[in-house]
């Protein structure tokens, strides 16, 4: 059986699915935002009888020959509504206990991902791995051989006009996630934006912690899919559009950015490699730039980023390669 741990929006989880049953292979799949843990047992003797109930679905450890975490998580047994003994009869004492709840539950979380991807089946993808600060992932490049473009953070007006007077254009973005939110009307989502001297003069003294970099002049962009030591990508060719020229994912659904199949060069791939190797991954998403002074610049890796866009416009069947490593 293939256990996979993703979440109930992720549509390259179905694919991989459908090929791991086409290859005759039972898939379970648990989404930490729909299903629930019901129940489970378990000997720390006997990791290997361990028993998981779930909404409508029963996973022996026993029975798990492959295990991928795509995204989210293992839903968690402690539930906020939870009703606790009349004897806690106070406000104050009732939070306590949910706080303490909530930590056992955590725990008892972190653990169960612990065996899952730490057992005899073939492992894709790890929990503790999934959201690796961005400039953590800037150093290790850089110590990979890989050049990265020059970046600050800052929360000091005065540091941030030296750094663009010295850099020309320069780019901001999110340290770490990229902020996705909506009301009754709109959806909002946080992009890479230029930053101009007008930007600037309107903020504060000082403000938040920002990160800060230059702006790479790109003949075309990279999403690069890292598989167990493979490098399967594709070039995007976004400058030709002024929409998507300083971020790719402003779309333009009429006029739509040629994506063509590329082969890096193999120093490229190699320093890819040892990057991946050093963050402890073995698959992720990799975004590239091959600039105007033809250089490959390293921006980042998402451990859990999308793929989907990559396989298809490429021919890569990506999904079928997952599933067949999985129940390989």
């Amino acid at each position: 059986m293939v256990l996979i741990v993703s979440q109930k929006a992720d549509l390259s989880t179905c694919e991989v699915m459908d090929w791991v049953r086409h290859f005759n292979h039972q898939c379970i799949r648990i989404n930490v935002d729909e299903d629930s843990l019901k129940s489970l047992h378990f000997d720390i003797q006997d990791l290997e009888n361990m028993v998981l109930y779930f909404e409508g679905e029963t996973i022996k450890l026993e029975d798990v020959k492959g295990y991928w975490y795509r995204r989210g998580g293992i839903p968690k047994y402690y539930q906020k509504n939870d009703t606790l003994p009349e004897f806690f009869n106070t406000s104050q004492i009732k939070s306590k206990v949910y706080q303490h709840l909530k930590s056992e539950d955590h725990s008892l979380n972190v653990f169960l991902h612990y065996v899952f991807e730490n057992g005899e089946n073939k492992v894709l993808g790890n929990k503790k791995t999934a959201d690796i600060c961005k400039l953590v992932q800037l150093d290790k490049a850089a110590k990979a051989g890989l050049k990265v473009p020059k970046s600050i953070v800052t929360s000091e007006k005065k540091y941030l006009k030296k750094f663009k007077e010295a850099q020309g254009e320069i780019i901001t973005k999110g340290v770490q996630e990229v902020i996705l939110t909506q009301d009754d009307d709109n959806r909002y989502f946080g992009y890479t934006e230029g930053v101009s001297d007008k930007v600037i003069d309107t903020l504060p003294d000082h403000f938040f912690p920002s990160f800060f970099q230059e702006k790479i002049e790109k003949q075309y962009e990279l999403r690069v899919f890292y598989l167990n030591g493979v490098c399967y990508s594709m070039a995007i060719f976004s400058q030709n559009d002024q929409q998507t020229e300083t971020d790719f994912r402003k779309y333009n659904r009429d006029k739509e950015n040629r994506r063509i199949p590329y082969q890096l060069p193999d120093d490229i791939t190699e320093k890819v490699h040892t990057l991946m190797q050093s963050l402890k991954l073995h698959t992720g998403s990799l975004d590239l730039i091959y600039s105007v002074d033809n250089e490959y610049v390293y921006l980042e890796v998402n451990p859990v980023g999308q793929f989907g866009m990559v396989s298809d416009p490429c021919n890569y069947q990506l999904e079928k390669k997952i599933a067949e490593y999985l129940i390989s």
